[in-house]
């Protein structure tokens, strides 16, 4: 990291309302009993934690510029789409009683009802994987301003996001 980043408090902002949202989820994560929610789970924070590091790098981040705009309650809304969106991929292809357990254990981490975790799968429900992202990309562009998101960025993001998604899961 740059010391143009670290002197301008992007690293300072950044880092103080990330890690708290990081450390609370790990907690509740861990917390967990061992079952296949829980392996989800912790796959899906994973995934989460390794975007939204990248994302918002401050030297290399396509959201870079945008670190200044965070506050935490836009970040955890940014945390949890992202593995809300991680625990669909697991689930659709599960028997019922292991998304039973991944949905129940989902909701007590996110701290969120279960009709809350349906709605947001209906966001990524009957849409090809690009469609998918896309529509990942626009809801965390909508939590920090309101059409932020652009082409570059958008390709940008679904490369990252698949790269990192298939190094965690396969």
């Amino acid at each position: 990291m740059g010391i143009f980043s670290a002197l301008s408090g992007k690293i300072y902002h950044f880092n103080s309302i990330n890690t708290p949202i990081d450390n609370e989820l790990a907690h509740r994560i861990k917390e967990l009993d061992n079952s296949i929610g829980k392996i989800a789970l912790s796959a899906s924070f994973n995934v989460a934690q390794a975007t939204i590091l990248q994302i918002f790098h401050p030297d290399k981040g396509v959201l870079k510029n945008y670190i200044h705009k965070l506050d935490k309650d836009d970040l955890r809304n940014i945390w949890h789409i992202i593995i809300t969106y991680v625990i669909w991929q697991v689930v659709m292809n599960k028997d019922d009683n292991s998304k039973n357990d991944i949905i129940k254990k989902t909701t007590l981490v996110l701290g969120m009802d279960e009709h809350k975790l349906d709605l947001s799968f209906i966001f990524f429900k009957n849409k090809k994987q690009d469609e998918q992202l896309t529509m990942l990309w626009h809801i965390i562009c909508n939590q920090i301003q309101p059409n932020l998101d652009d082409e570059k960025n958008l390709f940008e993001f679904s490369k990252l996001f698949v790269d990192i998604y298939n190094k965690l899961f396969f």
